[in-house]
Order: structure tokens, then sequence, then C-alpha cells
């Protein structure tokens, strides 16, 4: 049997050799047709509001989308990427790990399950990542945004991996609130689902820093209700979810049982009334759709 940790040593050491698409490969994305394109379509039928997607198949060489190029409030989602600019700046000398950051009250979110406990002390940078991707701390990515400079520092660090969608550009909790025609804090699907190929399974990071983002990943707690739920048990999946007002979201590295990764990105805004648990549910539903390509 083939252990997560194989799986993920696997994924470090293969990183060179899953290369992002061709040109040719990332048109297919813009075309919104197909039979993934038709499920989505379908599960917004039956549930309101719109569902952005985008899945990258390595085992293909396909992508598979829906509303893959419209702008959505990418809400917790960010979280991974912040995570992963602090990790490059560990990779180029300028970061470690173990630095201590001093927890204070005034810094302390309405929501920050790990943080909190540890007011008047510190925390390490790494478990700040470990709380901001696993349990979705919002005083630990706050304070990951002070360590690498802010949000402008990690859209400078995402526009040198080749993404000129994605912005950062406010903290926690002010980052979640996007009004209609607001670009800032926002990305779409298949913006999101470039930049994941990178960070997760490219070349952005070194090995040892891809590997331990992706460790966190696959240890998120946030995601049961979201798209790993409707994915098989036996596959790996490392994702990290989002939620705020109307949205609901989930993008994820995804190891099929026996054979590539897959990358997934999934973005649901509705307002038309349903609780952020049922639209966890619609999220379940696009899992089950990629299950199934």
């Amino acid at each position: 049997m083939t252990t997560r940790r194989q799986i993920l040593a696997q994924a470090a050491m293969a990183a060179p050799l899953l290369l992002f698409p061709t040109a040719a490969c990332n048109a297919k994305a813009h075309k919104p047709r197909g039979a993934f394109a038709e499920a989505i379509a379908a599960i917004e039928a039956r549930h309101g509001g719109q569902i952005g997607a985008a899945v990258y198949d390595y085992q293909s060489k396909r992508w598979h989308s829906h509303r893959a190029d419209e702008r959505f409030a990418m809400c917790s989602t960010h979280k991974y990427v912040t995570v992963a600019a602090l990790l490059a700046r560990v990779d180029r000398g300028q970061e470690s790990l173990d630095r201590q950051i001093a927890i204070r009250q005034e810094d302390i979110q309405s929501y920050a399950p790990a943080a909190k406990e540890r007011i008047g002390g510190t925390m390490s940078l790494a478990e700040l990542c470990k709380a901001s991707i696993t349990v979705s701390d919002n005083t630990a990515a706050n304070l990951l945004f002070a360590a690498v400079g802010g949000p402008a520092k990690v859209t400078e660090f995402i526009r040198a991996q080749g993404d000129r969608v994605t912005s950062f550009n406010r903290i926690e909790p002010d980052l979640n609130v996007v009004e209609p025609g607001d670009l800032r804090d926002t990305t779409t699907p298949l913006a999101m689902a470039r930049l994941m190929m990178k960070l997760t399974l490219g070349k952005a990071l070194s090995e040892s820093s891809r590997g331990q983002l992706n460790q966190w990943l696959v240890a998120n707690t946030t995601g049961g209700r979201r798209l790993r739920g409707g994915m098989p048990a036996d596959w790996i999946v490392g994702d990290k979810t989002g939620s705020g007002g109307k949205n609901t979201h989930d993008v994820a590295v995804v190891w099929p049982k026996d054979r590539k990764p897959m990358i997934v990105t999934a973005y649901y805004n509705n307002g038309n009334g349903e609780t952020s648990a049922a639209r966890g549910d619609v999220l379940m539903e696009v899992g089950r759709a990629v299950a199934s390509l």
C-alpha cells in the first residue's frame, strides 16, 4: 500500500518532470464545453449561483473547465500562496521557519483557533504556516503577510511565477469583502490552477519547501465537506478552502490512485440563500465530477 508520505515524496521528486503545460494545452481551458463543463453547469442549474472550476489532469494532459476566466474573491484560498511566498524567502536564505513571532492580543482575529492559544507567547513561522493552511487561522495568515512584507510582496511573488491575474491587496478579514467590479483580492479558477501547478508540482520552490507545502495541504482539516469529500477515499488530496459572505471555495492538488496527479480549483458564489454548509456540499458534487474524468 502506498502511504501519504510516499505519495508526497514521489510528487516532490517527479516535479521537474511535470512541466507547465504548453500554450496549446492552456488554450483548451477556455473552451466552455465538454462533459465536465456540462456536469458543472447542471450543478449550477440545481443549486443556483456561479461555479468557476478549472482542472488540469497530468494523466491525459488535458484541461477541463467551467467559468474558468471569471473573477471570484479568493477568500482563504490565498493562504497557501502566502505560505509559498514565505517558503520562497526561506529558499533564498532570507528567512528561517524557526524564527519566533510574538503573538499579541491586539493581533488576534475573530477566527484564530491556533494563535489564540498562544497569546503572550510566540509561534515559529513553521507553526504559523501550518496553522494558516490546516485550520485556516486568520491571525497566522496576517502574521505571515507581515513576515513577507505585506500583500504587495505576495503579488510580486506570483507575478514572478507568470500570474498576471491574481491580486493580493488587503489582509484578513478585509480581503474577504469583494464588491461587484472590485478586482482586489480576486483570482480566476484558471489563474489559480496554473499557479498551484507551479507551487505544488513545479519548480517555483525547492524540493524540500515544495514537499513541506504539500504536507501541510494534505493535513488540512477544513476540506472534508468540500472537493475531497466527493473524491474516492483512496485518493490523496491536499487542499485549501476559503469562505466569506456568499463564497465557498476550495483549491487542491490531488493524487488519484495509480495515476498521475490533478490540479483542481473550484470557486462558488451563491447569493440565493444557501448556507455555507450547503455550498460545501455543492463543492463535493464538483469533486465527484472531477473523479469521473
